[in-house]
Parts: structure tokens; C-alpha cells; sequence
């Protein structure tokens, strides 16, 4: 299987050309406003986890899910930022942690538009 380069519309080559400089220099200004503010290992942590993202993002848009043989390697990286991100000197209340896991979880239910808002409060209305 071939493609025929030249006989592609020009949308395809914005497409990648969007791709090409776009994105790839909005990343790089995240990482570096992030590298001024956080520690290197960190970042560079936070930054092997965006596949990780992607994954997870992709199935809940209902694209499919990744292979399983990727979950190992998946769970890696999620064992080495927790090990990286512990800090005994950074402790919180359990409040303060269950209303960020509150605002995670509502937010990752509007994004998906698993169910609405309101169901996922238990309200019945």
C-alpha cells in the first residue's frame, strides 16, 4: 500500500503542517512554563504519562480502547509518578482530597458525556 502524495488535497498538508508546528510548539511552551515552576523529574515524569492520556481519552470519546499488552507499561509509569510526586512535607486533609476527586471526576463525566451532570450528583429531578 502506497499513497499518492501528489495527488492529495491541500487540507491534508495544512493538516500536517497544523500538526508539525502548532502543536508541537504549544508543547513545548507548556513544558517549559511548567519547567519553571516544577521541579525537572517531574516534568519529565508528567510528560512519559501523555500517552497514557491519550489512551484513556481516546476510549472514553468511544474511538477504542488501547491493546491490553499496553497496560503494563501504563501502570508503570503511573507507579513511577507516584513514587516521584510523594512528598511527606505536602500532606492534605481527606476533605481537601475528596473535593478534588469530586471536581476530577465531574469533569471527566461532562468531557466524556458518559451521563449527565445531574445524574452523576444522584439527582433525581
Amino acid at each position: 500500500m502506497s499513497t499518492d502524495w501528489t495527488g492529495l488535497p491541500p487540507v491534508v498538508y495544512a493538516g500536517i503542517f497544523y500538526l508539525a508546528v502548532f502543536t508541537t510548539a504549544g508543547t513545548f511552551f507548556r513544558v517549559q512554563f511548567a519547567a519553571m515552576r516544577l521541579p525537572s523529574g517531574k516534568i519529565m515524569a508528567y510528560v512519559y504519562l501523555l500517552p497514557a492520556l491519550v489512551i484513556v481519552q481516546e476510549g472514553l470519546l468511544g474511538h477504542g480502547w488501547a491493546a491490553p499488552r499496553v497496560l503494563p507499561g501504563i501502570a508503570a509509569i503511573i507507579a513511577a509518578l507516584l513514587i516521584l510526586s510523594h512528598n511527606e512535607d505536602e500532606e492534605i486533609s481527606k476533605d481537601w482530597a475528596a473535593a478534588g476527586a469530586n471536581v476530577l471526576f465531574h469533569a471527566v463525566v461532562e468531557t466524556a458525556e458518559i451521563v449527565e451532570l445531574g445524574n452523576a450528583r444522584g439527582d433525581t429531578s
